[in-house]
């Protein structure tokens, strides 16, 4: 997972990269709970690269990132929050979505109607063909998920799936609602567990 916060830099041979004074107020890192996967730095290149095998911040971005009330205490100085659970215009053809449920601030971001970039909430596994959630890796509330996917299922048209984890696919849209509706439907039967990355499946 990729924050945004005021934290102090760890040196160099603790892992991570040293930045320069002036970049150091409000940040992004990068949790340490996150798998070293290449979305990040497929969909961030120059910003996110691999260092000593794990993904890590190289450059800080230079613009605001929108921030989720959910995941507030993150990033106190926040100047643009979205609240409740109602998409939300952000910019000309790109709403976000909150999505709470793998995180209490996850959020959906969806681009022309067509590409959906979906963070941890849900992505494409090769394991069973179809979307999934990372059930074993919920850090909010699997029921949550499972009511934000039904509200998603009628409210997010896409052709692309781009997720955080797992892979991506491309799709009629009515071919998406309704496996997002079926994933819903699936995630309202899974009860919570403790978290456990060794039962990911991708």
């Amino acid at each position: 997972m990729v924050f945004k916060e005021r934290f102090t830099i760890a040196s160099p041979r603790e892992g991570e990269i040293a930045m320069s004074e002036h970049a150091a107020d409000a940040m992004w890192h990068i949790d340490r709970r996150c798998t070293n996967c290449d979305a990040a730095r497929q969909l961030a290149p120059g910003l996110i690269g691999e260092v000593a095998g794990r993904s890590s911040v190289i450059r800080q971005p230079r613009t605001e990132a929108e921030e989720h009330e959910g995941d507030l205490a993150a990033a106190p100085e926040a100047d643009q929050v979205l609240r409740g659970t109602e998409p939300t215009q952000i910019a000309e053809g790109i709403s976000a979505h909150p999505l709470p449920g793998h995180t209490k601030g996850s959020v959906v971001y969806l681009a022309d109607e067509t590409y959906c970039f979906s963070g941890d909430s849900f992505y494409w596994s090769r394991t069973t063909n179809d979307l999934a959630v990372a059930e074993s890796v919920t850090w909010y509330s699997i029921t949550e998920l499972a009511a934000s996917l039904d509200r998603a299922a009628s409210r997010v048209r896409l052709a692309w799936l781009l997720p955080g984890h797992g892979d991506r696919k491309q799709l009629p849209p009515e071919e998406f609602t309704r496996r997002i509706r079926d994933l819903a439907d699936r995630t309202t039967c899974l009860t919570p567990q403790p978290i456990d990355f060794t039962a990911l499946r991708w």
